[in-house]
């Protein structure tokens, strides 16, 4: 914000003004306020000293004040680009988006080349749900202003809402990089890092956020989602405290502090902050999906419904995250109350929306090439080259399979035993296997026994005393091989439920974008297909007793008879408690959190038969079933 100053006496107005601007730009307010006042008592009509007390008013939290002073301002000095710009900013901060762009249009008439008016502008834009026309001005300002900080952050903040989260990242870097003393780019950084899992990274970013503003309540929230991601429930909850301390209004917080009562199982509450966050603020739509997420929705929530219906009608073709939410929140809705085809429909748009987004595209084509090269490599040769390489180690149990397979329920049944350790879904493995390009070159002795002390590491530290610790991530039925190489006493859990069940149930939930495959039926299938082939493969290679086939509805069919055989192929006593898994308070924070709390059902067993109108590509899947 910098006022066209001239230049003066000593003891001239212009002078005082000059100093009144650096003071405030300095961050003290105070003197620059007992200056701005004393030249708007000499001179009532002085439009830089009302500008300056405005900017000041605004700054200190006092908006009525703000608002009069700028809009004094405007008045006296109707042709002023910077107060028309600034006026315009902070009018749009209160939701005057009407006003706000007339006095924003007016300040880039008077001054086309003014880079802030036309960053404020994008700003506008982007509230009203133009991101084109934000993106637009945004890049108008960068061309005029390069090196202008607020400009690249808030394009970032444009690719961010298109799903493009890797520019996002990219143009907050490059806010920081200007302005390595910009709190609002690093909380924005670390969001968008936390969004591709680049968790550790993200945490430092957000820290560096709150170094640079300890009373910044959006980046305490956002720092609570990430802990709550690390299971590390208890400074996740402060920082929320805080957020919520700071800022007791703070919609988006009460939405995290939902997501935490929900991990922890507390559902009752979790609709409760859930609640409140829409109250306080309509536009949560993420905070309406998550009501959705906390029970089974009753025909007493038809209000609630058609709430989502309104909201979905008013946003038109916009295509964001809340937006497909939105309709995964409804789908999940109608099939709660058994309206099976406008479930599938509000289904079908979600991930179509979500499909949309993707940066990078499913390629059946590709996806089977690695398989192909997954399948060629891992020969029993190849395996007796490594014979001595790997740990002896039984300490990890691999819960793999599709998604949706039943993998958190075995999760949950085995960590309720008191002597194993149930671990969640760790990227352990992918990221190992990515690092050392197995399907393409053979690694050293030494490096399989590297990458496996490191697991043990890594288990060990989350818990000490246990006998057994699981890692329920579905995906590593891709690095058995590996798995194998660093573990043969390594006890593999392979999770099987009907093809066609299963991979409805991937296509009913928002997964990330890390699971490009999961949003459209055909690549749904040919994923499904080339799973099968490599898990084919596996149980051919793997001794028998490595590996333990469960089907998914024979576990529903008898739990007690399946989760005795789980026990026994863990080497461990059998213990009840196994039985009241549904009591187990540990953290769940899969899309399976609240069915893993629930006594054993039967409702998602042939779940598939009641959409099959609708299932198209998936209906070849059966003949594939083991």
């Amino acid at each position: 914000m910098q006022p066209d100053h001239t230049s003066g006496s000593a003891s001239s107005p212009a002078s005082a003004s000059e100093e009144a601007w650096r003071l405030y730009n300095l961050g003290r307010h105070a003197p620059a306020m007992q200056i701005g006042s004393e030249l708007l008592r000499r001179n009532p009509r002085n439009a830089d000293a009302a500008h300056l007390l405005g900017l000041i008013h605004w700054a200190e939290g006092r908006r009525d004040q703000a608002l009069g002073m700028l809009q004094g301002a405007a008045t006296l000095a109707p042709d002023h680009p910077v107060i028309c710009s600034n006026f315009g900013g902070i009018l749009l901060s209160v939701g005057h988006f009407a006003d706000a762009g007339k006095y924003l249009a007016h300040a880039i008439r008077l001054r086309p080349g003014f880079a802030d008016a036309h960053c404020n502008m994008g700003n506008l834009l982007r509230v009203q749900g133009d991101p084109t026309g934000a993106e637009a001005a945004y890049r108008r300002a960068l061309a005029i202003e390069p090196r202008m900080a607020p400009g690249h952050n808030n394009l970032g903040l444009i690719f961010y809402m298109a799903g493009r989260k890797e520019q996002a990242v990219a143009s907050y870097r490059a806010a920081i990089a200007i302005d390595p003393t910009f709190p609002e780019a690093f909380n924005n950084l670390g969001n968008a890092l936390g969004d591709l899992e680049q968790d550790d990274e993200a945490i430092q970013c957000l820290e560096e956020a709150l170094r640079l503003r300890p009373k910044f309540a959006e980046a305490h929230s956002n720092l609570a989602k990430l802990l709550l991601r690390k299971e590390r429930l208890a400074p996740a909850r402060a920082h929320l405290m805080q957020a919520l301390n700071l800022q007791p209004d703070f919609a988006g917080a009460y939405h995290n502090l939902g997501t935490l009562y929900r991990t922890e199982g507390a559902f009752p509450e979790a609709e409760g902050c859930f609640r409140k966050s829409v109250a306080l603020d309509s536009t949560q739509y993420m905070s309406y999906a998550g009501i959705t997420g906390t029970r089974k929705m009753k025909s007493a929530d038809r209000p609630l419904i058609d709430r989502l219906e309104q909201i979905l009608r008013e946003a038109g073709n916009r295509n964001t995250d809340e937006i497909s939410h939105l309709h995964f929140a409804l789908g999940k809705a109608y099939d709660d109350l058994g309206e099976h085809a406008p479930a599938f429909a509000h289904y079908r748009i979600a991930n179509d929306l979500e499909h949309e987004r993707l940066p990078q595209k499913f390629e059946p084509a590709l996806f089977k090439a690695h398989i192909d090269k997954l399948i060629s490599r891992f020969t029993p040769e190849f395996f007796a080259r490594y014979r001595n390489a790997g740990s002896s180690s039984d300490l990890p149990i691999l819960i793999v399979g599709m998604m949706r397979s039943g993998t958190s329920l075995v999760e949950q049944i085995l960590s309720s035993h008191p002597k194993i350790h149930g671990a969640g879904e760790l990227i352990y493995w992918a990221n190992e296997d990515r690092r050392l390009r197995t399907d393409l070159q053979d690694p050293s002795a030494e490096t399989i026994a590297e990458v496996g002390n490191q697991y043990l590491a890594l288990l060990r530290g989350l818990s000490t005393t246990a006998l057994r610790v699981t890692d329920k991530m579905p995906h590593n039925f891709l690095h058995l091989g590996l798995i194998r190489l660093a573990f043969p006493n390594a006890r593999i859990i392979h999770c099987r439920r009907n093809p066609i069940d299963t991979c409805l149930s991937i296509y009913f939930q928002n997964f990330p974008a890390l699971h490009p495959y999961a949003y459209n039926l055909d690549d749904l299938a040919a994923f499904y297909q080339q799973y099968h082939r490599l898990m084919q493969h596996w149980r051919q290679l793997l001794p028998p007793a490595s590996m333990l086939e469960l089907q998914y509805e024979d576990l529903i069919a008898d739990q007690e008879a399946g989760s005795r055989r789980m026990i026994e192929f863990c080497g461990l006593e059998w213990d009840e408690r196994c039985l009241m898994f549904q009591d187990n308070q540990r953290v769940v924070r899969t899309a399976s959190s609240w069915q893993v709390r629930q006594p054993m059902y039967r409702t998602s067993v042939a779940r598939w038969q009641k959409y099959q109108a609708f299932i198209g590509p998936l209906a070849r899947l059966p003949e594939l079933a083991p």
